[in-house]
Parts: C-alpha cells; sequence; structure tokens
C-alpha cells in the first residue's frame, strides 16, 4: 500500500461542479461523483500538516 505522507503531499481538485451535477452519468450520478471528490478533499484539510 502507497503511503501519503500529508507534509509533502498536495491535493489538487478541478471545480466543475455545476458541469458534473448536470450530467447523466452512470453508474453513479453527479451529485455522487461531487459528494465522493470531498471525501479526500475533507481528510486532507483534517491532516495536522495541512496548510490551507
Amino acid at each position: 500500500m502507497t503511503t501519503i505522507e500529508p507534509s509533502r503531499t498536495a491535493l489538487v481538485l478541478i471545480d466543475r461542479i455545476d458541469r458534473i451535477v448536470a450530467l447523466p452519468l452512470a453508474p453513479l450520478s453527479g451529485a455522487d461523483v461531487v459528494r465522493n471528490a470531498t471525501r479526500p478533499a475533507d481528510a486532507f484539510l483534517e491532516a495536522p500538516s495541512a496548510r490551507r
């Protein structure tokens, strides 16, 4: 398994929320895609060494 070092890691999410939510996606809806993208972002920001 890969170990991620928060102090040396960047998380890049591209803001396409309006377009993704509007798409008729399958097997996940656009809203599911957005919700799943927020989970790693939240975890990254909760890391002790996260810079904002």
